[in-house]
């Protein structure tokens, strides 16, 4: 059965910022497991929500944590022009200290220069949910998948 993971927060300087827990896919895990290769405990940090990113970016610091290699290269269009950058495919969960975070979700996110933060939250992730930005309150809230588990509902 599946519902919602709701997370809440306030708007500030650099927009909403959330609490985020980013790692390895379970495949990632299990391909490092059969090759004997160590195995990451994760990254906690920073997400900032960008409405206006098609597609999440994280920080070099989050690759070199995760010891990830990338999936592939692609040229995409940054506030800085196009860029030439590697793609990454992760673990994102947003909101893991609530008591009913979301799912881990997979993602394909790019390696990029991010002023706030560890990953820019794009519309990748942003299209499984909903996002509502109530703008003279200053706070949002961000609905992202959910398994409901026996005895959660």
């Amino acid at each position: 059965m599946s519902g919602f993971g709701r997370i809440t927060g306030e708007i500030g300087a650099v927009g909403a910022v959330v609490e985020v827990e980013l790692g390895l896919t379970r495949e990632e895990i299990e391909h490092r497991r059969i090759d004997n290769r160590s195995i990451s405990t994760g990254f906690r940090g920073r997400g900032v929500i960008d409405t206006g990113a098609e597609a999440s970016v994280i920080t070099e610091a989050v690759v070199q944590a995760l010891a990830i290699t990338p999936v592939r290269h692609a040229t995409v269009l940054t506030t800085m022009g196009q860029v030439r950058t590697a793609a990454f495919t992760i673990s994102v969960t947003v909101g893991p200290g609530y008591k009913e975070p979301p799912d881990p979700l997979p993602v394909q996110a790019y390696e990029g220069l991010i002023d706030a933060g560890d990953i820019l939250i794009g519309r990748d992730i942003l299209n499984l949910g909903e996002l509502v930005w109530k703008g003279q309150e200053q706070r949002f809230s961000l609905s992202l998948p959910r398994t409901v588990r026996s005895g959660d509902a």
